[in-house]
């Protein structure tokens, strides 16, 4: 009779973790060559921001947690636990940054701006200032707009759902060009 033998094959990981002053936790970790950041920003008691970036920095989730927990760095062990990150590292943290240049003045020194406004409003679209010429621009990824759209169902007629089930590729490509050219009417740019 043979034997059959399950061989657990581990997946090689490297996670590096930092704290802010502002109290700001970001977690980086590689997993199989595919990078991934998440930042934990504390609001009030009981109250994160938690966003993914992707590899350039570009926002892929935002999501503001409520509940029972002790801070960002409660919510960022959780996560490493749950995912069975191992031999995660102290690093000094740095503001993630976009890895893209300002619509207006070419400049690469966007700067991320993420405030809530209110208990239970996240910024809807990701949004910048540049450094240099403080400019306001926005930068959708693909993922962002796809999560966006399935998400918030509940602002679109019952028409718009049929035209997202029948041609969702079509949906996401006229959803993004309504959003540049209400961004366009407020004098914010894209990044693209």
């Amino acid at each position: 009779m043979l034997s059959t033998v399950k061989r657990v094959m581990k997946i090689e990981t490297e996670a590096f973790i930092s704290v802010s002053p502002q109290g700001k936790i970001k977690l980086e970790y590689t997993i199989e060559n595919k990078v991934f950041t998440i930042l934990w920003e504390p609001f009030e008691k009981g109250i994160v921001l938690e966003t993914e970036f992707d590899f350039n920095g570009g926002i892929l989730k935002q999501n503001l947690i409520k509940g029972d927990f002790n801070g960002p760095r409660d919510l960022a062990d959780r996560f490493i636990e749950k995912n069975n990150i191992e031999d995660v590292r102290e690093s000094v943290f740095e503001e993630v940054k976009l890895q893209k240049r300002c619509p207006k003045c070419n400049s690469n020194k966007l700067i991320r701006y993420s405030t809530i406004s209110g208990r239970d409003n996240i910024p809807i679209i990701p949004t910048y200032v540049c450094g240099d010429c403080n400019s306001k621009s926005y930068y959708l990824t693909d993922e962002y707009l796809e999560r966006l759209i399935k998400e918030h169902k509940d602002l679109f007629e019952d028409s718009e759902i049929k035209e997202l089930d029948n041609d969702e590729e079509n949906f996401k490509h006229q959803i993004a060009e309504y959003i540049s050219r209400v961004m366009a009417i407020k004098k914010v740019y894209r990044i693209k």
